[in-house]
C-alpha cells in the first residue's frame, strides 16, 4: 500500500523535505527494528546473542515483576528463542521452576504454532499445517500452569496464556475468566490489553459491540498517562473506518476520531516519558492525525518519536521506514501549505 492510498488521496506530486530542515532526525539514522528507546533490549540482546543466560535470568530478577518492561522483556525474548532456543533450553535445564524462563518459552511456541499454521488465510492451511499448529499450541497451557506455580501472584504466565487462547479458540467465558486474573494481578497493563481487544474483534471471538464496550472500559478504568487510549485509536481505524472512499474521509476528520485522537494526546502527555509503551501511541498518533488534517499536531508526535520506526502501522508496509519518512513528509508539506498554523 502506498502513501496516497494511506492517506486517501490522488497521485503523489513529486514533493519531499529536509528533515534537519524540520528538526526530524534524517532517514539514515532512523531505526526501523524499535519503536522507541528500549535500554533494557540493549541489555538482553547481546546476552540472547552470547547465549548467557545465567546474566539475562540475573538482570530480569532485577526488573518489577508487574510492570511493561519485563512483559516487554518476556515477549522479547520469546521471539528470540523461535529463532535459536539453544541458550532457553540450558536455563530451563538449570532451573526449570523459573517463571521467566517458562513464560519466554511459553511465548517461544506459540510464535513456533503461528510459524507452523502460516499467516495465510485458514482456508490456505493445510490439513497438516493444522495439525502441527495445534500440536505445538496445546502444550502452552501447561506451561503457563508450572509458570503460575512458584509466584501465583506473577500476572506473567497468565498473559503469556492470552494469545494461545486465541489460536486454541476459547469461548468467551473462558477468555473473561482469564482477564479477570489477569486484572487482579496486573490491572491496566498494556500488554494485556492490547492482546485482549484482538481477542474481541469480530474477526476473531467477538463484535463490533463487544471490542469497543472492552476497550471502552479498559480505557475509562485506567488512571491517565496509561497509554491505552492506542487501543481505541487502533479501533476505530480497522473496525469502525468506512470502506468507502468519501465515507472514511469524513470519518477520518469527523467528531468521533477526533476526540479519540485528542484523548491519545492527553494520554500521552501525561504518561510516564520513559515509558516503554509510550511510543506506540505516538506512532498510531502522528499516522492518524495527519489523515484528520491536524497536521501541526502530527509533526509533534513525529518529534517525540525521533529515530524510531518500528511499530504499526508503519509495520504493515513493505517498507515501514520508506512509509513513515513519507508521511512524515506529507503532513509537514500540508502544514507549509496551510501557512505554518500553530494548532
Amino acid at each position: 500500500m502506498g502513501l496516497r492510498k494511506w492517506l486517501g488521496r490522488g497521485e503523489p506530486e513529486e514533493r519531499t523535505i529536509d528533515p534537519a530542515a524540520y528538526g526530524y532526525v534524517p532517514r539514515q539514522h532512523i531505526r526501523a527494528d524499535r519503536a522507541g528507546p528500549a535500554p533494557d533490549f540493549d541489555v538482553v540482546d547481546p546476552l540472547v546473542a552470547r547465549g548467557n543466560w545465567p546474566e539475562l535470568a540475573a538482570f530480569l530478577r532485577t526488573v518489577p515483576m508487574v510492570s511493561e518492561r519485563r512483559f516487554a522483556l518476556l515477549t522479547r525474548l520469546g521471539n528470540a528463542a523461535t529463532a535459536n532456543d539453544a541458550w532457553l533450553r540450558q536455563w530451563l535445564a538449570a532451573d526449570p521452576r523459573s517463571v521467566n524462563a517458562l513464560c519466554v518459552y511459553a511465548e517461544s511456541q506459540v510464535n513456533k504454532a503461528w510459524e507452523i499454521r502460516s499467516s495465510d488465510w485458514a482456508k490456505n492451511v493445510s490439513r497438516e499445517q493444522w495439525q502441527g499448529f495445534f500440536r505445538v499450541l496445546r502444550a502452552v497451557p501447561d506451561i503457563c500452569a508450572a509458570a503460575m506455580e512458584p509466584e501465583p501472584a506473577d500476572p506473567a504466565p497468565f498473559i503469556a496464556l492470552q494469545t494461545a487462547a486465541l489460536g486454541l479458540r476459547w469461548s468467551n467465558d473462558e477468555y473473561r475468566k482469564l482477564w479477570r486474573e489477569i486484572s487482579a494481578r496486573a490491572p491496566h497493563s498494556f500488554t494485556a490489553t492490547h492482546r485482549a481487544w484482538n481477542y474481541w474483534r469480530p474477526r476473531w471471538y467477538g463484535s463490533l459491540e463487544l471490542v469497543e464496550e472492552f476497550v471502552e472500559t479498559a480505557i475509562a478504568a485506567a488512571p491517565p498517562g496509561s497509554v491505552l487510549t492506542m487501543n481505541r485509536i487502533q479501533m476505530l481505524h480497522e473496525e469502525f473506518r468506512p470502506k468507502d472512499g468519501d465515507e472514511r474521509a469524513a470519518f477520518d476528520r469527523g467528531d468521533r476520531v477526533n476526540r479519540a485522537l485528542s484523548a491519545g494526546i492527553a494520554d500521552a502527555a501525561a504518561a510516564d516519558p520513559a515509558d516503554i509503551k509510550l511510543p506506540y501511541l505516538r506512532h498510531w498518533l502522528a499516522a492518524r492525525l495527519v489523515r484528520a488534517g491536524r497536521h501541526r499536531e502530527s509533526m509533534n508526535q513525529f518529534w517525540a518519536v525521533g529515530g524510531y520506526c518500528g511499530a504499526e502501522p508503519w509495520e504493515w508496509f513493505d517498507d515501514p521506514l520508506d512509509q513513515f519518512c513519507a508521511v512524515r513528509a506529507e503532513t509537514t508539506l500540508a502544514w507549509e501549505d496551510a501557512g505554518r498554523p500553530t494548532s
